[in-house]
């Protein structure tokens, strides 16, 4: 059996979707291989039997916790084990990299983000962006290119890197989940009193991390708006982040809850689902909204669009025009029937495209393939 050591600098109990995905795929793969994961100390996990964890340091870029250099319990790690997964290339990811070449392991990665889009986004700086932008996708480039395969979640994405004259080997997988777990509760006012709400409120919702590139004040902004036509709507935000928005949402009178293990009983008291961000990939939170039977409201990025049809299985906006929100929601509320169909094309759409199972499979045969 091989060992295969998975590094990332997002892990649970942090909340976002790279986490759930290794949560996933750890569960899926135990029986293949041998398992090491490696992240930084973000408190207790319960997902693998052999963990490392590295001490965080003060340093913080967006809502991301930057690790110490653990040296030492980095390159034992790699030593260790014959197939290095790097899910992010920060600092932990980065250190990783290097010993992995240094020790001729092989090294695959899954493109849950593009760098050059996701860093300059999350600083969140107007006047550097291009600057960042380049300097991030230049090293990119240059580190991808050295890997021995990279994983994508569409035929898209790889053609994407191909364009940024990265020729590393790739292999399509789509993301996966798990639809009889997330899947829409049989009775929502007994769902929003199960977590302490109204049951006649109407619960426009967004889980995931609270983070400059999520776009958290359009989305609020937007909501507050509606709220002075509907006076019983509440706005319900499920996740960590900056302390800024934290403090943003809060000020605005929405209900913010964080560090929940288990999303699906917070999914499944909303009735709208808005997911405004500015960037993305597959965006799991969505297609886990979607597979509870939302209805759902997204702008228009990374892979959104493959599976998100605008006015058939939910409405597609713009990131930066809060009238195009407005509208929208407007539609959802005024329309309660066609709101609960949207939802129903939604879930279908999900069941038919993603799998948990697939993809599992396709990542074993593709890491057995190295």
């Amino acid at each position: 059996m091989k060992k295969l050591l998975i590094v990332s600098d997002t892990f649970p109990p942090r909340i976002d979707g790279i986490s759930r995905f290794i949560s996933e795929i750890v569960t899926r793969l135990k029986d293949s291989f041998e398992i090491t994961t490696l992240s930084p100390d973000l408190g207790p996990q319960t997902i693998s039997e052999t963990h490392i964890s590295v001490p965080l340091s003060s340093i913080r870029i967006g809502d991301f916790d930057v690790s110490k250099f653990a040296l030492k319990s980095i390159k034992n790690a790699v030593k260790n084990n014959d197939l290095i997964f790097i899910q992010t290339v920060s600092s932990l990811g980065l250190l990783t990299y290097f010993y992995a070449r240094h020790y001729k392991k092989k090294i695959v990665t899954y493109k849950h983000v593009i760098e050059w889009d996701l860093v300059p986004s999350s600083i969140n700086s107007k006047y550097f962006f291009k600057i960042i932008r380049s300097i991030v996708k230049f090293l990119a480039v240059k580190l991808f290119n050295r890997f021995n395969l990279i994983l994508t979640p569409s035929k898209s994405i790889s053609e994407k890197l191909i364009w940024y004259k990265i020729k590393t080997k790739m292999k399509t997988i789509k993301m996966g989940i798990d639809t009889s777990k997330f899947k829409p509760t049989d009775n929502i006012k007994h769902s929003k009193e199960s977590i302490g709400l109204n049951p006649n409120d109407i619960i426009i919702g967004y889980h995931g991390r609270l983070a400059n590139e999520k776009n958290i004040k359009f989305l609020v902004r937007g909501v507050k708006r509606i709220q002075r036509k509907y006076p019983n709507i509440k706005l319900l935000l499920l996740g960590e982040g900056l302390n800024s928005l934290k403090e943003y949402v809060i000020s605005r009178k929405a209900i913010l809850i964080s560090k929940k293990k288990n999303v699906i009983p917070y999914l499944q008291a909303m009735d709208i689902y808005i997911m405004p961000s500015k960037t993305e990939t597959s965006c799991l939170s969505l297609i886990e909204a979607m597979s509870c039977g939302l209805a759902v409201i997204s702008t228009s990025v990374g892979l959104i669009p493959d599976y998100l049809e605008d006015k058939k299985n939910g409405f597609i906006i713009a990131s930066k025009h809060p009238f195009d929100l407005h509208k929208a929601l407007d539609f959802f509320i005024e329309n309660p029937d066609q709101r609960k169909e949207f939802g129903l094309k939604a879930r279908a759409s999900i069941k038919r495209l993603f799998d948990w199972d697939k993809t599992a499979e396709d990542l074993k045969n593709a890491l057995n393939s190295l």
